[in-house]
């Protein structure tokens, strides 16, 4: 009796791990097992009289990182005024301000019918060997690329009394558009304002090839469509060496 007590003991041990594959076979979410997982700090918006997001909002976003692994469909937004990556947490709806080394790029998908917005970290040169880093949308990527910043600029410190209280709130409007447009070993150039002389004169050495390639192709200088169109020429044509 003892010895059909072990045996069939074994037995049932023997089934049960015969049968682990059928007790396991589960469906899992092998995206949110391995998802990178996103660093950065706990951000709190300052006060401000006027707004100080792109597109006054949050939207789901997927964000590349350096590392070049993606995060998907994320709640995130841009603070343009302090050029920062802001991630909102589902559920307890924490903001957190994405490490910026550790970002390339994340797109934004607005609810507006546009086309989706996607921004670059944008680290380089400018004139006097200056360093850059920030953020700004991507316009168009080639050899020869183009980008816009999308900031905001302190006008006055407001004193607002709130709960009895004296309170000091920054007042900002957005900054004027300034396009960067990237050349080999990510050397850039600034582009302040869109009129034909302030692009000829960033490219000092090329002036007269670029001013004989707008003029054939009669292509206007008024927006950054029209900056787009020129820049497409520019990567086109191997104007710039």
């Amino acid at each position: 009796m003892k010895r059909f007590i072990i045996v069939l003991l074994l037995h049932l041990t023997m089934m049960s791990l015969s049968g682990q594959d059928s007790l396991c076979n589960c469906t899992v979410d092998q995206n949110s097992l391995f998802e990178t997982v996103l660093t950065g700090r706990h951000f709190q918006m300052k006060r401000t009289s006027g707004n100080q997001l792109f597109r006054d909002g949050s939207f789901r976003g997927d964000i590349i990182l350096a590392s070049g692994d993606t995060v998907r469909d994320k709640l995130i937004s841009y603070n343009g005024y302090e050029d920062e990556l802001i991630w909102t947490m589902s559920g307890n709806m924490n903001m957190i301000k994405v490490d910026k080394e550790r970002v390339d790029k994340f797109i934004i998908h607005t609810d507006d019918g546009n086309p989706p917005v996607t921004f670059r970290h944008l680290q380089g040169t400018i004139a006097g060997n200056r360093q850059i880093n920030f953020y700004a949308q991507i316009l168009f990527e080639d050899t020869i690329s183009l980008y816009a910043t999308h900031n905001f600029y302190l006008v006055e410190k407001v004193e607002k009394e709130i709960g009895g209280k004296i309170n000091y709130i920054d007042r900002i409007e957005p900054s004027p558009t300034i396009c960067y447009i990237r050349l080999k070993d990510n050397k850039y150039l600034v582009l302040r304002y869109l009129r034909k002389n302030s692009l000829y004169s960033i490219f000092p050495d090329y002036k007269e090839e670029i001013r004989a390639l707008i003029n054939q192709h009669h292509q206007p200088l008024r927006n950054e469509n029209d900056l787009v169109a020129i820049v497409k020429l520019l990567n086109e044509n191997s104007i710039i060496k």
